[in-house]
């Protein structure tokens, strides 16, 4: 293969993690064929198996993306702030056009990688003046982002329209709070969430002034306005009182879950 025999013998060996092939695969036609079964598959990238094989981000991915470098579905485990920004890099070099979800709960990107993330994703949607697939899932959960982290989402919502037809945001276990909670429902009452289905703001550390905020926008006619598509806003796990909790459910039960 034209990329030369150490890359070769990675793709040999990821395939055969997968169970694709069992021998060799000594000519490009070979892989060809693989290539193309894979187009609209899901890749899983983890460092949790080559994080010593790299001095700096340069390499990182770059086997699992060459092999599934049309995927739709990005599938993240452990692969912190160093695996979030080299996937940045990718995803700003054109790697991946048709990706819609992106998993990357549980991975500790932190504020640093989510902002080289959505930084490379605004770049990207701009290039490409938004000839590409927009994104439908994205999953933040548990990756160390508070309030000012979701301020920096929330400022990619408002200047991209690729990130405003996302249709289910994960942003659970993360220390958001009450501020996030209240820039959550800004970005509710501005239009920013139109096309969100589901949204996921389990144990958010969401005290009584964010639960004040969320039952303000469910009295009035914003939600049904704002947010026509919304049948899931969870809210388990976050410690508003049982007074509120019990106002919360009453306003719309089939709508909200806590």
């Amino acid at each position: 293969m034209r990329e030369g025999e150490n890359i070769t013998k990675k793709i040999v060996t990821m395939m055969r993690s997968y169970g694709i092939v069992d021998g060799k695969v000594k000519e490009r036609k070979d892989i060809t064929p693989i290539h193309q079964h894979l187009s609209s598959q899901t890749v899983r990238l983890s460092l949790a198996d080559q994080k010593n094989s790299f001095t700096d981000n340069k390499g990182i991915f770059n086997v699992e993306l060459r092999l599934y470098q049309n995927a739709e579905v990005i599938i993240c485990s452990q692969i912190g702030i160093r695996g979030a920004t080299a996937l940045a890099g990718h995803i700003l070099s054109g790697s991946c056009p048709s990706l819609h979800s992106l998993f990357l709960g549980w991975n500790g990107v932190g504020q640093r990688g989510l902002v080289e993330l959505i930084k490379a994703l605004l770049l990207r949607f701009e290039i490409e003046n938004h000839d590409v697939t927009a994104l439908k899932c994205l999953d933040l959960s548990a990756n160390n982002i508070n309030s000012p982290g979701l301020l920096v989402l929330e400022d990619a919502f408002k200047k991209s329209a690729a990130f405003r037809m996302i249709t289910e945001l994960n942003i659970s276990s993360n220390f958001i709070g009450d501020k996030g909670a209240m820039a959550i429902v800004n970005m509710m009452l501005v239009g920013y969430l139109a096309k969100i289905i589901k949204l996921h703001l389990n144990r958010c550390q969401i005290r009584n002034d964010g639960m004040k905020a969320l039952i303000s926008i469910a009295c009035s006619e914003a939600l049904t306005k704002c947010t026509p598509h919304v049948m899931i806003i969870s809210l388990r796990g976050n410690h508003p009182t049982i007074v509120l909790m019990k106002r919360y459910q009453s306003l719309f039960p089939e709508c909200l879950m806590i």
